[in-house]
């Protein structure tokens, strides 16, 4: 008994293309609709200019470490207790937060009792 096989048919192929092109469109369409700038619904942040003076670490520094620094600060800081000199951070939030802004979620931060 030999097997054969046997090729689709040019309908069952163009129907099978035309279904992978429908599905990449609609998959393409709705990747675009994310990148969204232009009278997009959603709002682009406000983001204001820090305020200046002098950060605890220079800028370079900063811009590799800052998360590290983060952790680090949250684990003396909450952890350890430590809320002193270079592990507070009322300083970061002094300079790089808006107390104008209602986008900035540090207004609601309980060690900013001051604020709305």
């Amino acid at each position: 008994m030999a097997l054969t096989f046997r090729l689709p048919s040019l309908g069952a192929l163009l129907r099978l293309m035309l279904l992978a092109f429908i599905t990449l469109a609609a998959t393409w369409a709705m990747a675009a609709e994310g990148t969204k700038t232009a009278g997009s619904r959603v709002s682009a942040p406000i983001v204001e200019k820090a305020k200046g003076g002098e950060c605890v670490a220079d800028p370079a520094f900063m811009r590799r470490n800052h998360g590290d620094m983060l952790k680090h600060q949250r684990d003396d800081t909450m952890r350890g207790g430590i809320r002193t000199g270079k592990n507070s951070l009322k300083a970061c939030i002094e300079c790089h937060a808006s107390k104008t802004n209602k986008q900035c979620q540090c207004q609601r931060i309980k060690f900013l009792p001051e604020l709305p």
